[in-house]
């Protein structure tokens, strides 16, 4: 039988932590605990890693953003959280911070932006879109999430 997964490192730690005792509290998202510690798994990453304590997930982030907004910060967006501080803005997305660019850029992940535009001019090609998927040589690459997730 071939196998259907997908993250499969990452799987493989979920597995060795269930053998471990951890225990399932959430599924969306994917959340373990095991004994003072929680686990949080979002977008195929491991996001959070919090003792069982701490009421809010993605607590270093939390701290981060409040250290942003007691310096000064301005919320201007709620879905994604956009903070705009000292000429830069700030996005949050899916408990990580996505983006970290100069007021008025319009694009988001310029230096992943950047890398691709690179693999492109270097004669890449777009083979897919959903996900993105370029073709250089016998290389693949794979963009999810604003991430390169994929090089093979």
């Amino acid at each position: 039988m071939n196998e259907q997964r997908v993250f499969l490192q990452l799987r493989a730690h979920i597995d060795d932590l269930l053998h471990e005792g951890a225990t399932i509290t959430e599924r969306e998202p994917l959340q373990l605990t095991q004994g003072d510690h929680v686990y949080l798994i979002a977008c195929g990453m491991l996001v959070g890693e919090e003792p069982a304590e701490a009421q809010r997930v993605f607590v270093q982030l939390r701290s981060y953003v409040d250290e942003l907004l007691a310096k000064g910060a301005q919320i201007i967006s709620r879905d994604p959280l956009q903070l705009s501080h000292e000429g830069r803005i700030y996005e949050i997305a899916s408990g990580m911070l996505v983006g970290e660019e100069p007021q008025g850029t319009q694009r988001v992940f310029v230096q992943l932006r950047a890398y691709i535009d690179e693999l492109l001019d270097k004669g890449a090609v777009i083979t897919d879109r959903e996900p993105l998927q370029l073709a250089s040589g016998n290389k693949q690459y794979v963009v999810a999430h604003g991430m390169l997730i994929g090089e093979e």
